[in-house]
């Protein structure tokens, strides 16, 4: 099993060189939630792009844990094989959410406190100097969150997930993750100018506030949540979201083993949540596209990014299943 280390308070996410299509997207982002302006008027050279990689390759067997206890963690193709998780120390903390009640899921929650976020006059104004908010958008969604490939790796959701502050960095200039998300969503959802990665976006956030409220997801709403992730080892598709979950990690069936076969690790989850629902509709509406010769029939995929699966009547993400046979 993988060494457990610390997440440090504020994490940063570094997403390339300054290009002038990303010093656009951080001024219009700026300009928008009153925060500061990029200080610089030239895009950087790839030069510093390469001093970071050629740091971190450097670091990367062993003294990795210096960068993240000290406050940095570092997207793109740098934080690939370091498999960090969080500190266990904190699971007594945490309570799994199930059962709403009625209430807004998590999501609900987050959406509507972030597409309730208005600029000020003046911000609008100076942003409205950075071009068409369509424009923008476009820009906004292709430059930040399609692009990149932090946005599709499977470790980094606990990069961010446990993190206390978070900054998205293009070279020498960052901004505040919760402006970004502003942003992302006055866009998407008050100007009607569609970003496609919105919901990567929303996702991350939600893990994220359920980890830091103590109201962490169960391991079944977080597959979900990231099913589009990557991963080189299929079996990270579970255990990197083993630090984040709100269900018994002590479970033999959960325990992290490199050893097994891919296909008795996706069995063994499997079984796990038909235990933890006490029905059989964990195995339900699985994607046949694309699947493992070596699964089992009735174990699903969770390698896949479920783009081929029918839209779900189980029960997911707290909510009750939408049907009810007698």
């Amino acid at each position: 099993m993988r060494q457990i280390y610390h997440i440090a308070a504020d994490v940063r996410i570094w997403l390339g060189p300054s290009t002038n299509e990303s010093f656009r997207c951080m001024t219009f982002i700026a300009h928008l939630t009153g925060s500061r302006a990029p200080s610089i008027t030239e895009p950087t050279t790839s030069a510093e792009g390469q001093w970071i990689e050629d740091a971190l390759t450097s670091t990367l067997q062993v003294p990795l844990a210096a960068f993240v206890t000290t406050g940095y963690a570092f997207g793109q193709a740098f934080i690939i094989g370091t498999d960090i998780v969080s500190n266990s120390s904190r699971d007594d903390k945490a309570q799994l959410v199930l059962d709403p009640n009625g209430n807004l899921s998590l999501q609900q929650e987050i959406i509507q406190a972030l597409a309730t976020w208005r600029p000020s006059r003046t911000d609008l104004q100076r942003a409205s100097s950075d071009g068409n908010f369509l424009e923008m958008a476009r820009l906004i969604d292709n430059t930040l969150i399609t692009n990149p490939t932090w946005f599709e790796r499977m470790w980094v959701v606990q990069e961010i997930g446990v993190a206390e502050t978070v900054h998205v960095q293009f070279g020498g200039y960052s901004q505040r993750w919760e402006n970004c998300l502003r942003a992302f969503h006055y866009l998407h959802y008050v100007c009607n100018a569609r970003l496609g990665g919105i919901r990567k976006a929303t996702g991350l956030e939600k893990i994220r506030m359920g980890y830091s409220d103590g109201k962490r997801q169960s391991l079944r709403d977080l597959i979900n949540e990231t099913r589009y992730r990557r991963a080189s080892d299929p079996r990270d598709k579970v255990y990197a979201l083993l630090g984040l979950i709100g269900d018994d990690r002590k479970n033999k069936l959960l325990t992290p083993d490199y050893n097994k076969p891919v296909a008795e690790v996706y069995a063994n989850t499997t079984l796990y949540f038909i235990t933890q629902s006490h029905s059989l509709s964990p195995i339900c509406g699985q994607q046949i596209e694309g699947r493992q010769n070596e699964l089992p029939s009735w174990v699903p995929d969770f390698a896949l990014d479920g783009d081929a699966t029918a839209a779900p009547l189980i029960e997911i993400d707290g909510v009750e299943g939408l049907f009810c046979a007698s």
